[in-house]
């Protein structure tokens, strides 16, 4: 059975049993397709739980709105609010936005500070765990590259917090956004110059990737290296038949 839109309709029987691990009805014979139709529901869940009707109204109208007779205490509390923030945005765009430093966030910031990130910025998001050896050294050199390279939004996260469960051996985990897209996800220290990574070695893969040339990375002939330390986008099914949702 379908909804309206389309949607496979499972019973509670059936969710029951898949999440004692067996695949029974229609998830014997969808369940790809079930879990794609389970993760956009969360996506959209999380997309109107986070909207606010005042993000994205200009100066303008946020003036217009105050002039106007009839509001409560609390929404005229919230329109200055707004007001004073949209005009410290123009202000930074004016300035030229810079970002600096590796920030870490939570996972109820990864829609506003990855997805929502904004026109033309790229985002390098890190997934680490705290006493990995190679999360720390690559955190290491990559706020050195976040000092020197304001204008790239650079962030990390708790591997098990983006991604429940995630796996150890594929830590540090590295995904690159552009303007609310995924661009690729690269696992691992190879492409990053070893075990020891500078500076230096962060740039010059940031060039190869993307982020330093200001454009998206567009696949060709001479990328071929870091390859094999490129996984399959999160949510789509991976090597060894393993996936995964930030969501």
């Amino acid at each position: 059975m379908r909804t309206a839109n389309k949607d496979l309709v499972t019973s509670e029987w059936e969710d029951i049993q898949y999440k004692h691990g067996n695949k029974v009805g229609k998830y014997a014979t969808h369940e790809e397709e079930l879990k794609q139709q389970k993760e956009m529901k969360k996506f959209v869940e999380d997309f109107v739980a986070d909207y606010d009707p005042l993000e994205n109204r200009t100066v303008e109208e946020l003036d217009k709105m105050l002039e106007e007779d009839g509001l409560a205490d609390e929404d005229e509390d919230a329109i200055v609010q707004y007001r004073e923030q949209r005009r410290q945005e123009m202000l930074e765009r004016q300035r030229g936005q810079r970002h600096g430093g590796v920030r870490q966030i939570a996972k109820s910031e990864y829609i506003s500070e990855v997805n929502r990130a904004g026109d033309g910025v790229w985002v390098v998001l890190l997934l680490v765990e705290e006493g990995h050896n190679d999360c720390d050294a690559l955190l290491r050199a990559c706020t050195e590259a976040a000092d020197r390279n304001p204008l790239i939004k650079f962030l990390t996260i708790k591997s098990t917090d983006a991604i429940e469960n995630f796996p150890r051996d594929q830590l540090p985990k590295v995904l690159f956004y552009y303007e609310e897209k995924m661009q690729r996800q690269i696992d691992g220290m190879a492409a990053w110059g070893g075990k020891r990574p500078t500076c230096e070695n962060i740039e010059t893969a940031l060039r190869r990737l993307g982020p330093l040339r200001g454009e998206r990375k567009e696949d060709s002939d001479d990328e071929g290296e870091d390859d094999e330390e490129e996984r399959a986008p999160i949510g789509v099914p991976g090597r060894g038949g393993n996936r995964y949702s930030i969501m």
